[in-house]
């Protein structure tokens, strides 16, 4: 039973590796288009969101690896 939980959860961070790659090639090949159409200084400020974008992406696959410690959950120390 540990061994088939053990397998889920590493399926779920290699699809959420897998999302980060896609995302970040996703991301490159709408700057090379933004560049044809933007102004330089607007396509620095697509870069900045794009990356900020690509964080929420990797803040969730820490918040995934930390979830078997319990340290993601709200939990009430005094009640």
């Amino acid at each position: 039973m540990f061994a088939v939980a053990g397998g889920i959860f590493l399926l779920a961070v290699i699809i959420k590796a897998i999302t980060i790659a896609i995302e970040k090639n996703a991301s490159n090949k709408g700057l090379d288009f933004l560049e044809e159409i933007l102004a330089p200084e607007d396509v620095v400020e697509c870069q900045k969101l794009l990356n900020a974008a690509r964080l929420t992406y990797w803040g969730d696959l820490f918040r995934l690896l930390l979830s078997w410690t319990f340290l993601t959950k709200k939990t009430k120390m005094i009640r």
